[in-house]
């Protein structure tokens, strides 16, 4: 139960569901390198899940262009969580640049709620479906 989320009352596993995405992304030839979900308060299912992704393409100068892979990257994810159940699939994307585990290759989740905390200004909204965040 370590880590499990209420998500419109059915017990979910973020490791879980980062693990099938990151297979279907690969099995797709995705650049996704990372992904974390985070749990969000939800007014309506108690939580959903945000997810942070790191494209996994080569370094390049910050721009539109690379805007628009990072952008191109989350709609395929978004495609790709429809395939799981409503209470599994993460309601916000952002993007995370910086997204890695720590040197022992866990995920320091405390560290990246707080990231996304700061980031959006105390929590997600509507409007943040498939932002940007340097």
């Amino acid at each position: 139960m370590d880590g499990a989320i209420t998500s419109g009352g059915e017990t979910v596993f973020p490791e879980q569901v980062e693990a099938r995405l990151l297979g279907w992304a690969r099995a797709e030839g995705l650049p996704l390198a990372q992904v974390l979900l985070l749990p969000s308060p939800d007014p309506l299912w108690g939580q959903r899940l945000v997810a942070l992704v790191r494209h996994g393409g080569a370094p390049g100068p910050p721009g539109p262009e690379a805007d628009t892979t990072t952008a191109a990257l989350i709609t395929d994810c978004q495609r790709l969580a429809q395939r799981l159940p409503p209470a599994q699939r993460p309601q916000h994307w952002l993007a995370c640049p910086d997204l890695a585990p720590n040197g022992l290759g866990k995920w320091e989740r405390g560290r990246w709620s707080g990231w996304l905390l700061q980031t959006c200004d105390g929590g997600v909204r509507e409007d943040d479906a498939a932002a940007e965040v340097r």
